[in-house]
């Protein structure tokens, strides 16, 4: 058979031998242009053509066949049919339509399985037990024709993908010659291909390439496999240096963190399911060597984390998850950072990428849920939280749209969720690329729950008593991207707590709008630093400061603060009252009262008593007060800013305190005219929905217990 040949790597150049062996009649060659090849950057030919100018037959190299220059060539050789293997050029159809029994392609896969560049190396990426090749029909689209001949081969357990390629391209090129005569003699029967069950395999890449040890043992033998011996699977250990792999085994663990140094003889880690023997491996800048050799460089020992990288995403979506459990933001986070030992750079990322999701989440759940048909809420918490911080980085962070994506499939193994990698990365793809401006919402609270990521109840109040300010004051951000803090003011003020900061090396610190204020900017946590340690500050923000100083606590008052935890506003009353009088400052949990009793010990104020009481019912562990103090704990919204520590979500989970549910209806207020039968004032701060009448209905419940009225106070006044 006349026959015209397109190719370009060595498996092509094996399968032009294997035809020009078989005694087909070779008419001309098509192939990619000469590269410069190596550190001299010397001008190489393909093998293919190396292989065509042996036998002497013409080669062409042109740029692209898509322009139809090469058609009129093409007619002219008047082929019987073009063979393509790898030749990395698409064939128009003028080229497809030319010869007499038309194109077949060689693909190096059990089609629809692994279209693309790289199928060979996913199906090792993949840890796949069988490959094959396939002879395929050509049409326009990519590896769709129909399948006319395949063969499977099987992968070793422990075989590369430079291996199994070697032994794909004797069999394929053994297959392609079988194929070609059946063809000509009208023998094959071509089966459509199952498109429904079609996989691709991309190219790869260098950045791909890396693994973490957080992964599964099992992932990362398969990822030390596939890359070999190109672009060679990578991590990066605590010091920030990369140490390729080339060999690894499968090894059993007890269960140690991953990263932990196992044995070193071999060398042998913990991952996140079993441990892998790193047995050769390459240095960033160094020679390779055995792994134990590498560990005797590096001095390590059994139990040694220095090979273990931060993985500041992974930290991030650890804590959402907690997160979205219920937990205080901010302590949640500060345990995640704390158990994974992030530092410095890697904190402050983990940190931007958590507060970033929170801040925006209703947008986010907005745009991924356009292409979730069954919505947010079936997804596994983690594979939703890995979608959420992806999205959030690609859009409010400036991390390209690329390295999002590819960062949270990476994720989906971590956490043990590889079955939805092909779902996140399919999703992210496309909600990463969704403009907001096209969206179509069901009405006005639909838009301002939407592009300010805000509760339904709080949507629909700004929309009733705020109609046009409403967008505005859901977007506007009091903090301005920084952290907000309160000066201790036994220790010193907001201008010295900012110079003090300052020269801490914190990037930024400058005195807030509520006086006493300080916004400042930290690589990492400001828990972590030694000012924070010395109670010199808390950390509370601008609108909840706000909140906290309308009580107009007085030195000698008596007041109780409930619903408290973690304290930020306990602190700050306390400082109003300069160590005199009493406070008590209560939540429903032990375990938040303690978060309040650690906050008042390392500030050194006096006379806060940290209560774990039920706020809804009486009770006699607080006496009397001259101020009563309670407010719902998103609240302090209302007077500033939408909180970017999401306490909208918080607050919602309490009945009592939805936007519809007056507080003056509620146990919370019942109780505190219960404990307040002697005189003083009851500060009562509420939406404008709680009119009069409903203000009057509770003081008709109250005065028969001799109560004398309250000093009610609208959140809008």
């Amino acid at each position: 058979m006349r026959i015209l040949f397109m190719g370009t790597p060595d498996i092509a150049a094996e399968c032009l031998k294997a035809l020009y062996a078989a005694g087909h009649e070779i008419c001309g060659v098509y192939t990619r242009r000469d590269k410069p090849v190596g550190r001299k950057q010397v001008l190489t030919a393909p093998p293919v053509k190396e292989v065509a100018l042996e036998h002497g037959t013409p080669v062409f190299q042109p740029r692209t066949l898509r322009d139809g220059s090469e058609d009129a060539n093409i007619r002219a050789l008047a082929p019987d049919l073009i063979v393509v293997v790898a030749y990395g050029c698409i064939l128009p159809k003028s080229v497809l339509e030319a010869p007499k029994h038309g194109c077949i392609n060689l693909h190096v896969s059990l089609l629809p399985k692994y279209r693309g560049s790289a199928p060979v190396q996913w199906a090792v990426l993949n840890g796949d037990t069988e490959t094959g090749v396939s002879i395929m029909q050509m049409d326009e689209g990519l590896d769709t024709g129909d399948v006319l001949v395949c063969e499977k081969i099987a992968i070793g357990p422990e075989e590369t993908s430079g291996e199994l390629f070697d032994r794909v391209t004797a069999v394929g090129a053994r297959v392609l010659c079988e194929a070609v005569p059946a063809l000509e003699a009208g023998t094959l029967q071509p089966q459509p291909q199952q498109h429904e069950n079609a996989t691709l395999a991309p190219m790869l890449d260098k950045e791909l390439a890396e693994f973490r040890l957080t992964d599964t043992a099992a992932h990362i033998h398969n990822w030390v496999r596939g890359m070999n011996p190109w672009p060679m699977a990578w991590f990066v250990t605590a010091g920030g240096k990369k140490v390729k792999v080339t060999e690894c085994r499968v090894a059993a663990s007890n269960g140690e963190a991953p990263g932990t140094v196992l044995s070193t003889k071999p060398l042998t880690v913990a991952c996140a399911d079993g441990a892998v023997q790193l047995l050769h491996v390459v240095p960033e800048g160094k020679k390779p060597m055995d792994g134990t050799s590498f560990a005797a460089g590096l001095r390590l020992k059994a139990g040694d984390t220095r090979l273990m990288a931060a993985n500041p995403r992974a930290a991030a979506v650890a804590a959402l998850v907690r997160q979205e459990q219920d937990g205080f933001s901010n302590l949640v986070l500060d345990a995640e950072l704390r158990r994974q030992k992030l530092e410095g750079r890697d904190k402050a990322f983990a940190g931007a990428i958590f507060y970033t999701v929170l801040e925006h989440q209703g947008t986010l759940d907005f745009i991924l849920e356009q292409f979730l048909p069954k919505g947010l809420a079936r997804l596994d918490p983690q594979v939703r939280e890995i979608l959420r911080a992806a999205l959030a980085q690609a859009r409010y962070m400036q991390v390209p749209v690329s390295a999002a994506v590819n960062e949270a499939v990476k994720l989906t193994r971590t956490f043990k969720k590889a079955s939805a990698s092909g779902l996140v990365n399919a999703v992210l793809r496309k909600a990463c690329n969704y403009d907001l401006e096209t969206a179509r919402f069901r009405n006005e609270t639909q838009r301002l729950m939407v592009l300010g990521s805000a509760g339904q109840d709080v949507a629909e109040f700004l929309r009733t008593h705020y109609p046009e300010e409403a967008l505005g004051i859901l977007t506007h951000t009091a903090d301005g991207g920084c952290t907000s803090l309160r000066a201790n003011c036994l220790k010193m003020d907001a201008a010295a707590l900012c110079e003090k900061l300052l020269e801490s090396g914190v990037k930024s610190a400058q005195p807030g709008l509520v006086p006493g204020s300080v916004l400042a900017k930290f690589e990492g946590s400001p828990a972590e630093h030694p000012l924070f340690k010395e109670g010199c500050f808390h950390v509370e923000g601008q609108a909840s400061q706000l909140a906290a100083l309308c009580v107009e606590a007085k030195p000698g008052d008596t007041v109780i603060d409930l619903c408290a935890a973690p304290g930020g506003k306990t602190l700050l009353l306390a400082e109003e009252m300069q160590g005199q009088g009493a406070l008590y400052s209560c939540d429903v949990a032990e375990h938040r009262v303690g978060l309040i009793r650690s906050a008042v010990e390392r500030m050194g104020f006096a006379h806060v008593t940290a209560l774990c009481n039920d706020a809804t019912r009486p009770t006699q562990s607080c006496p009397p007060q001259t101020a009563f103090w309670w407010m719902p704990p998103a609240a302090a919204w209302a007077f500033w800013q939408k909180s970017r520590i999401s306490a909208i979500r918080r607050w919602k989970k309490h009945a009592t305190m939805n936007y519809g549910h007056p507080v003056v209806h509620s146990g919370h207020s019942s109780c505190s005219a219960e404990s307040r039968r002697a005189a003083g004032l009851l500060h009562l701060y509420h939406d404008p929905a709680e009119n009069e009448e409903q203000v009057a209905a509770f003081l008709v419940r109250t005065r028969s217990s001799g109560w004398s009225g309250p000093l009610w106070r609208s959140l809008t006044e």
